[in-house]
C-alpha cells in the first residue's frame, strides 16, 4: 500500500496492522488515489469490518501464480468493487468484459485474446460477473482457462506469430528457444481469474458438477448478509455524504433506528426516502 499512498516501492513484508479500524485509514487512501484516476467510474465502498477482510484476502491469493478466485454470495454485497480495489491496491492491471447487445462467443474469444495480450507482460485480473456465467459456452472457456491455462485454437497461426515475434527478444535473452511455449507460461502465470456467483438456485449446483475447476482450482470467497453494524456504517456514510440534509438533524437521523431497518429493506436509495429526509 505504501506504493500508492506514499509513492515508495515496498518489499513484502508482513507486519500487524492491528485491528480493522486501523487499516481503514490506509485503504480509505488507496481508494481516493483510485477515484481519482478513474473519474469516469470511481467507487463508493464503504469499508466497514468485514469488507477489509474480503480484500486482505484477495489480495493475497493473487499474489501467488496463477491464483484464482471464486466470489460467492448475494448480488450487491460488493464483490465487483473489491476486485477493482485489489486488482489496483496490488498494481495490477483489471479487466472487465461490457456486454453489448448480442454478445456472442466469438465477441468473448476476442476478450479473452485480449486479456492473453496484456498478460504476456503484467500481472492481470480478469473478472467474470453473473451475467457471463449464466452461459455455459462461456463457462466451457473459463474452465479450460483455470485447467490448461489457454483456450484450445484460441488464436491463429499468424497471430502466434505476432506475438512471438513481439517477445522473440525478451526470451532469446533468457535462453529460450521455444518462444510460444514461453508466452504460454507467462500468461499463465499472470492471469488471474475472479469470478462472481450467486449460490441460490439448482442451476448453481449443476454448473459446480459439469466444470468442477470452479471449485477445485479457485480459492472460495463467501460473501455473506451484512451484519447489523455495517448497516450501521453504510447509513451514516451516506447520510454525511448528502449535502441537502440540515445538518442540525444529522445527529438525530443516524441515533434513529428506523434509518438502518430502512437499510436492511434495501430502501435507502430511493427517490421517496431522499425526499423525506431532506425536508425534515
Amino acid at each position: 500500500m505504501r506504493r500508492i499512498t506514499e509513492g515508495i516501492d515496498d518489499s513484502r513484508l508482513y507486519r500487524d496492522l492491528g485491528n480493522f479500524a486501523d487499516m481503514r485509514k490506509p485503504l480509505n487512501q488507496v481508494m481516493e488515489s483510485y477515484n481519482a484516476s478513474h473519474q469516469k467510474e470511481p467507487l463508493k465502498l464503504v469499508l466497514f469490518d468485514t469488507a477489509p477482510q474480503h480484500l486482505v484476502r484477495l489480495m493475497r491469493v493473487i499474489r501467488n501464480p496463477r491464483g484464482h478466485v471464486l466470489m460467492m454470495g448475494m448480488e450487491g454485497s460488493g464483490k465487483r468493487c473489491i476486485a477493482r480495489l485489489a486488482a489496483y491496491t496490488s498494481g495490477y492491471l483489471f479487466f472487465e468484459i461490457t456486454l453489448k447487445r448480442a454478445y456472442s462467443e466469438d465477441d468473448f474469444k476476442e476478450d479473452i485474446k485480449q486479456v492473453y495480450r496484456l498478460s504476456c507482460n503484467n500481472p492481470v485480473v480478469f473478472l467474470l460477473d453473473d451475467t457471463l456465467t449464466k452461459n455455459e459456452v462461456f463457462l466451457e472457456h473459463i474452465s479450460n482457462m483455470l485447467n490448461i491455462g489457454m483456450i484450445p485454437s484460441l488464436f491463429t497461426k499468424d497471430e502466434r506469430n505476432e506475438l512471438c515475434n513481439q517477445f522473440r527478444d525478451k526470451f532469446e535473452n533468457e535462453g529460450n528457444s521455444n518462444i510460444w511455449e514461453c508466452i504460454t507460461e507467462n500468461c499463465n502465470n499472470n492471469l488471474h481469474v475472479i469470478l462472481t456467483m450467486s449460490q441460490l438456485g439448482e442451476k448453481f449446483r449443476l454448473k459446480l458438477r459439469n466444470f468442477p475447476s470452479l471449485i477445485s482450482l479457485c480459492v472460495i470467497d463467501w460473501y455473506h448478509p451484512w451484519p447489523e453494524e455495517a448497516f450501521r456504517q453504510v447509513s451514516k456514510n451516506f447520510l454525511l455524504g448528502d449535502q441537502q440534509i440540515k445538518s442540525e438533524k444529522m445527529q438525530l437521523y443516524l441515533q434513529h433506528e428506523s434509518i438502518y431497518i430502512i437499510m436492511l429493506q434495501g430502501r435507502w436509495k430511493s427517490d421517496s426516502f431522499l425526499l423525506y429526509i431532506r425536508s425534515l
